[in-house]
């Protein structure tokens, strides 16, 4: 996970972990933190910025080279093709060609998908809780399961989100990942304070994806 290491060291994932297994030690909720490159491929990109490039790259080998032979256009195509596409799997460029509206969508499915794919559900008393953090979107999805979502609104967890987002653009994602489990533990403490036996359900690790 090269793109994921830049911002997430192997101490940053100790640190997390501490502070999963010390809020988890204090509430019933279930903690898993998820780190991703990217909530979706956005491959549309690719073959738009391809085709784009190949248009391009055949209009000026028209302009400059009018009388070339045919081939010299398709191999200014496949070229122009072979160039957008690597040019649109850029992070930086890749995010200016997607809406805001398309992003949210992306990482919200991706956190929904990852919480089912890592059994956050099948928790004793529903309380497991994702943090996902998704590198490209720069967005951060909580993902609470219904016996938390009964009592904890939305507005709760936007603060912890907040603070992993701003952690993120600093890149401090191992501090921002530790202080939005705090702000976690705050509110499940409130709600769900540890009480008699308190099994570790899930893992406290942090999950890497691509």
């Amino acid at each position: 996970m090269p793109n994921v290491r830049r911002y997430l060291t192997k101490k940053d994932e100790e640190q997390i972990r501490r502070a999963v297994a010390d809020t988890e030690s204090r509430t019933r909720g279930e903690i898993v933190p998820m780190i991703v490159h990217a909530s979706d491929s956005y491959a549309h990109l690719h073959v738009a910025g391809g085709i784009a490039f190949a248009v391009t790259a055949f209009a000026m080998g028209m302009v400059l080279c009018p009388r070339s032979h045919p081939s010299w256009f398709l191999m200014f195509e496949i070229f122009g093709y072979a160039l957008g596409d690597i040019l649109f799997r850029i992070d930086g460029l890749k995010r200016l060609f997607l809406t805001h509206r398309e992003m949210e969508a992306k990482v919200s499915d991706r956190a929904l998908h990852a919480f089912y794919e890592h059994e956050l559900h099948k928790t004793r008393e529903s309380t497991g809780i994702l943090i996902l953090a998704s590198l490209l979107e720069r967005r951060v999805q909580i993902l609470a399961d219904r016996g938390i979502h009964e009592k904890v609104g939305e507005a709760e967890w936007r603060k912890a989100a907040n603070v992993l987002t701003r952690a993120m653009k600093e890149k401090r994602t191992g501090d921002g990942f530790c202080e939005a489990i705090a702000v976690c533990g705050e509110v499940l403490a409130r709600h769900f304070p540890a009480v008699g036996e308190n099994p570790n359900e899930l893992p406290d690790r942090t999950i890497l994806g691509g």
